[in-house]
């Protein structure tokens, strides 16, 4: 695993400034997308905190979140969705519609049903859990996933899920992702155990539907992944605070 990797991670995954000079290859950054996750967390706790964790934190968490990201995965979120709509298990016609510039009911749909679980599960963060961890591990653990699917089901065209995982380091991606979720699973069983179910379970619906991982497969990916596992601090009662 090569620490400079880190740098094409954070350019890839958010809106921060890595630096001048060229950038390492997306190979070396599938590693490292799980720590542009973490930075990614840290920056929506930093904005909630001045609120004082009170409803108000959640939008600014939220609107933190998607500043970060630049939203670029809802978008994915929207063609996946309209990909799916228009397909009827053509991939020809998966591609032609995902590709189209233009939002569909379908896409509209996706997006703002995933933007208001988000919202729903920081409301209930920022009233009854407001770690630090369950934000650091939410968004690493979806970038996490991001980096296994195309290696796993293989790459479609030769788009962005395909120049991140040739040449990626199989091994250094399962074992960053594998300790991760050990991690989880010490400080936020529950999380941990949502982002496997999660987590294979977009692996599934990537090979039932598109058969491959494609960019906006994986975006879309990053987003549900990161929207079901804000709901499941929800689940299982109220902790408290800490």
């Amino acid at each position: 695993m090569n620490i400079s990797g880190l740098r094409a991670a954070l350019a890839l995954m958010t809106r921060l400034p890595v630096g001048q000079g060229a950038l390492p290859s997306l190979e070396a950054a599938a590693p490292w997308l799980w720590a542009a996750g973490l930075a990614v967390g840290l920056g929506a706790w930093l904005a909630a905190w001045p609120f004082a964790f009170a409803p108000a934190a959640a939008a600014a968490a939220l609107a933190a979140w998607l500043w970060l990201t630049g939203a670029m995965h809802l978008e994915a979120v929207a063609d996946f969705a309209d990909g799916l709509a228009a397909a009827h298990a053509d991939p020809v016609r998966y591609d032609t519609a995902r590709r189209d510039p233009a939002i569909g009911g379908a896409g509209l749909a996706a997006a703002v049903a995933v933007l208001l679980a988000r919202f729903a599960g920081l409301m209930f963060w920022a009233e009854h859990d407001r770690t630090l961890m369950a934000l650091l591990f939410i968004p690493a653990c979806a970038r996490g996933w991001a980096a296994l699917w195309p290696l796993v089901l293989g790459a479609r065209g030769e788009g962005m899920a395909a120049r991140l995982a040739r040449g990626a380091d199989a091994r250094a991606v399962a074992l960053a992702q594998g300790a991760l979720l050990l991690v989880g699973f010490v400080l936020v069983p529950k999380l941990a155990l949502a982002g496997i179910v999660l987590g294979l379970g977009w692996m599934w619906l990537l090979h039932r539907t598109t058969r491959g991982a494609d960019g906006d497969g994986l975006g879309a990916g990053i987003e549900v992944v990161e929207a079901g596992l804000l709901l499941a601090l929800t689940l299982g009662g109220m902790p408290p605070h800490r």
